[in-house]
């Protein structure tokens, strides 16, 4: 089997995995405080007994090189969970996943802003027309829907873009650190200001294998994938988990997003597929060039 097709199947099996996320969390109907207490027990122990097992890390040397930008990470994360999951909780799928999917557009301006990184004029034109399309979506959910579900999806996508800025500036820090760290920040946040014991059983059944085999699934599949993908296929086949998770959810419950939401959603799709398969070219090409030159 050849990488990209290896690529490829670790991809799609990441995404699928991650899909049923929205609708479990829809049929859990928990505090988002006391789901990210369980995503901190469970689904960080995991991907953190993961980490140390592959990698056979050596504890002491492991414990020393946290850094500070570590614990911001992790705060960070604990942000954009919180957000994510008050989003799934308050507003339609379709609106949540569709924002948080404009993830790597807000990081290109980032790295615009912060690291001087140069922006095509095809960026800037794809940014420009996904904010119009958030903007009527955040208008309609003002006008029919709850606002706060929609702001909560775009604090996450910003965050998470702040999130992959810093770390491709500072590809020092370990991920599995981070992970550790909003572990042992959730978990107390959690508890103090949540009531986790207090879910039920009916809750639980659902909670364990989502926090304990699916997220950890997806998180290491689709860390995975961009070894043998490049990071633009990467991007548009995460783009697939805007079509399947509302799928689910429409399904399953028969939330069915208005038209306006669908139609917005559609261009938005469009546009981030499109980018991603020109930024695909473009880095094709400069490779071509680069290794076209006599030396």
């Amino acid at each position: 089997m050849s990488t990209h097709k290896t690529g490829l199947i670790i991809m799609v099996a990441g995404v699928l995995a991650l899909s049923p996320d929205a609708l479990l969390l829809k049929l859990i109907d928990a505090e988002p405080i006391d789901m990210l207490f369980w995503r901190g027990v469970l689904m960080t122990g995991v991907l953190i007994f993961y980490a140390l097992w592959i990698e056979r890390t050596d504890y002491s040397g492991y414990a020393k090189r946290f850094q500070i930008l570590t614990v911001v990470l992790a705060a960070l994360h604990i942000i954009t969970n919180l957000g994510f999951l008050t989003a799934i909780q308050r507003t339609e799928t379709a609106n949540a996943l569709l924002i948080i999917a404009v993830t790597p557009l807000f990081a290109a301006v980032f790295g615009r802003l912060f690291m001087n990184e140069r922006l095509p004029r095809v960026t800037w034109i794809c940014i420009l027309i996904v904010i119009a399309m958030l903007g009527i979506i955040l208008r309609h959910s003002a006008s029919f829907g709850d606002p706060i579900g929609d702001i909560a999806a775009l604090v996450t996508a910003i965050g998470m873009a702040v999130f992959f800025c810093v770390l491709r500036a500072r590809p020092s820090i370990s991920n599995t650190q981070v992970f550790f760290a909003y572990g042992l920040m959730a978990i107390p946040i959690g508890f103090i200001f949540g009531d986790p014991l207090a879910m039920t059983g009916a809750q639980m059944s659902l909670v364990i294998p989502l926090c304990a085999i699916l997220m950890p699934l997806a998180s290491i599949l689709i860390s995975t994938a961009p070894r043998y993908l490049p990071a633009a296929e990467v991007g548009l086949l995460m783009l697939l988990e805007s079509v399947f998770g509302p799928l689910l959810v429409w399904l399953v419950l028969d939330e069915v997003p208005p038209p306006t939401i669908m139609a917005c959603g559609a261009i938005i799709l469009i546009t981030l597929s499109v980018h991603a398969a020109l930024s695909e070219r473009t880095r094709r090409r400069l490779a071509a060039a680069r290794y076209s030159v006599p030396r």
